[in-house]
């Protein structure tokens, strides 16, 4: 899940009305944020990218969630959180490597 800041928030709540208005199903209230789709073949993926062609889906990340399905509430709770800083620790220097 990516979070936006303030300004991409209120931006991203604009696009998500505008979204929610072309897609007809479920409706639900739910704060701003991008999830990664998942099991989406190619031509799915193609797709969703030409129903929004003039949206910009570009962004700065700065950190990552980790989320674990919490059955209870039928939604993700956030196990951990991974900054990225640019400064790699000695832990962090083997991954950032591979990059």
């Amino acid at each position: 899940m990516v979070l936006p800041d303030e300004d991409g928030d209120e931006r991203f709540k604009k696009l998500l009305q505008k979204v929610r208005a072309r897609i007809k199903g479920k409706n639900n209230n739910s704060s701003a944020h991008l999830s990664i789709g998942r099991e989406l073949t190619p031509e799915q993926i193609e797709n969703s990218q030409n129903l929004f062609p003039d949206v910009n889906f570009k962004f700065h990340c700065n950190q990552l969630a980790l989320r674990k399905r919490n059955g209870k509430v039928g939604q993700y709770d956030i196990v951990q959180t991974f900054l990225f800083s640019g400064v790699a620790t000695k832990e962090e220097s083997i991954q950032l490597s591979l990059f």
